[in-house]
């Protein structure tokens, strides 16, 4: 066929022939460079893969409350990418929240920084780098924590508000917390028996803690409705006592003298003034000009224990005194404590031994029928524990000798937190010693 063809076809045949196999070679040399470009790009990738920081686990969690320093073993795999710790530079401010020893509450960022030099067919080196962030979260899931007294005792038909229960209950947390919550509407206080108050509070993350309180409603130690004067007790069967009473008709007055002073003192360089005050009031009674004696039967309970720890403090720390004076130890009375509790929350607006209505701080107990031919009341203001309130009485001349009076036998006390106090005292503290 070639034969048949003029010299101009063969030749435009054979430039034909020649383009083709120039376009061919062309494609083909286009191929193998994007085979060995995509082979580098392949391998490059690899290589950085075998090189970039392996982390365990990218997130950690703590509690708040806890400090947390980083642990690069905690994190990073050495055992893979050819990772080494000399090549591992850790950037994290976790700073503490402020006057605290441990973070706030919040997420944190930990940069996990790799520089080091890849080696291409042991040839030459280039530079790599990796960065990795691990996230800290801090997290508050612990409730906080609500220490609540032993046991809680009402004399049946005190009138109480739930406010007068939140001095027995108190809350720690590192968290805030908001006001604590109380569940009195399974209590009876004119009926005796055993209750529980339920208490919860919660913080500002939302953990509740909650707790229930036992509380027995009990009879009244000393029903001075009947019996103005101290009851002459004849043990019986069934836990019942024969009570002999005798009711005097007396002309009474009331001898008083108080002493109300200023004191200071220094706690870590910071001087601070408290006012204290001591009272005394002896009842000076003339002749009876009429008895009536009567009998009844009733149970009776003849011990009573501090409804706190605080009173029980305060307890032992007079007790102590007056054995090392000499004097007989005092014994608690409910009646009392209640008394006091009444005077502590009266001091918080009227720092006196005259109450609110104008009478004398000793008419808490005339106004529920008392008798009583001595009544001793010291009084304070702004010392947050038992022992700090009871050593500013002791070193006072006149709470000093109130607390060593040897005309006394029985005790009650209270303490009422005030936390909207505007003095900025807070804690306000009674002491009722008593002779009847």
């Amino acid at each position: 066929m070639q034969n048949n063809l003029s010299e101009e076809q063969k030749e435009q045949l054979m430039l034909y022939y020649i383009q083709r196999n120039k376009t061919k070679r062309i494609l083909i040399i286009f191929f193998v460079f994007f085979v060995i470009l995509l082979t580098a790009v392949v391998s490059v990738l690899c290589i950085c893969k075998n090189n970039c920081i392996a982390l365990k686990k990218s997130n950690v969690t703590i509690e708040y409350g806890e400090t947390y320093e980083f642990n690069q073993e905690e994190f990073i795999d050495f055992s893979l990418n050819h990772t080494k710790k000399e090549d591992i530079k850790v950037d994290y401010d976790i700073p503490n929240e402020k006057e605290k020893e441990y973070p706030a509450v919040g997420e944190y960022e930990v940069k996990i920084i790799k520089k080091s030099k890849i080696e291409i067919l042991k040839l030459f080196k280039i530079p790599y780098s990796d960065e990795q962030v691990v996230t800290v979260t801090v997290e508050d899931t612990t409730p906080p924590e609500i220490k609540t007294p032993e046991k809680i005792e009402i004399i049946v038909d005190t009138q109480l508000k739930k406010d007068d229960y939140l001095y027995l209950f108190e809350v720690s947390d590192l968290s805030e917390t908001k006001d604590i919550e109380l569940d009195t509407s399974e209590l009876d206080t004119t009926l005796t028996g055993e209750y529980f108050i339920k208490v919860s509070v919660k913080d500002v993350y939302n953990n509740v803690a909650t707790t229930d309180v036992k509380c027995t409603v009990i009879d009244d130690p000393y029903d001075t409705a009947t019996e103005t004067s101290p009851p002459k007790i004849i043990k019986t069967k069934a836990n019942t006592a024969k009570i002999t009473t005798t009711q005097a008709v007396n002309q009474t007055y009331y001898q008083t003298n108080a002493e109300t002073k200023t004191i200071s003192y220094s706690t870590s360089g910071t001087t601070t003034s408290r006012r204290i005050s001591s009272a005394v009031k002896t009842k000076k009674t003339t002749s009876p000009t009429k008895k009536v004696t009567t009998t009844t039967i009733k149970k009776i309970t003849t011990t009573y224990a501090p409804s706190n720890e605080k009173q029980t403090e305060i307890l032992k720390l007079v007790n102590k005194k007056r054995k090392a004076a000499g004097l007989n130890k005092l014994k608690p009375l409910i009646s009392l404590d209640n008394a006091a509790r009444i005077r502590a929350k009266e001091i918080a607006t009227s720092f006196s031994h005259t109450r609110p209505n104008g009478k004398g701080g000793e008419t808490v107990l005339s106004d529920k029928k008392i008798e009583f031919t001595t009544y001793v009341e010291n009084i304070g203001e702004g010392n947050k524990t038992a022992k700090e309130i009871f050593n500013v009485w002791w070193n006072s001349t006149s709470g000093k000798a109130n607390i060593l009076n040897p005309k006394v036998k029985y005790i009650g006390s209270a303490c009422y937190y005030y936390p909207s106090d505007p003095n900025n005292f807070f804690y306000y503290w009674v002491q009722i010693f008593y002779c009847y």
